[in-house]
């Protein structure tokens, strides 16, 4: 408190002396945040495949980030996952990317797969995020 009275009791030259001869560095850091939510809609389409609903994505990675899809091993084999047009054929080992991204985004993706072989042979189907 004293020395807040002393600079604002000192004269505005002597005050501006001491300010514009001086460089301050500014940092500031930003965490990273990446979040997906999932919401369904599941509705059947004109070609055998499921509309399953839609993702919402939201990372501040400046670098990216990339969405996947977690399912039970041994199961969804040849099914094809498209997340906005893009296709991946599951593999059955349980872990697909099945979207990345090389800059910050904020969107909402359309989620549709088509049964492989043994149909739709498990209920589980999650989606994350993670930063690049």
């Amino acid at each position: 408190m004293i020395s807040a009275a002393l600079l604002l009791g000192a004269p505005a030259a002597a005050f501006a002396d001491v300010f514009l001869t001086r460089q301050f560095d500014l940092r500031l850091e930003v965490p990273v945040i990446c979040n997906i939510t999932f919401e369904s809609d599941i509705a059947e389409t004109v070609d055998g495949a499921w509309r399953l609903g839609s993702t919402r994505e939201l990372c501040n990675n400046s670098r990216g980030y990339a969405v996947s899809a977690t399912y039970e091993p041994g199961t969804l084999v040849g099914a094809v996952l498209s997340i906005d047009g893009g296709r991946t054929v599951l593999d059955g080992s349980g872990r697909a990317v099945v979207y990345a991204s090389r800059s910050a985004g904020n969107v909402r993706r359309e989620v549709v797969i088509a049964p492989g072989a043994a149909g739709f042979d498990t209920e589980q189907l999650l989606f994350s995020i993670e930063a690049a």
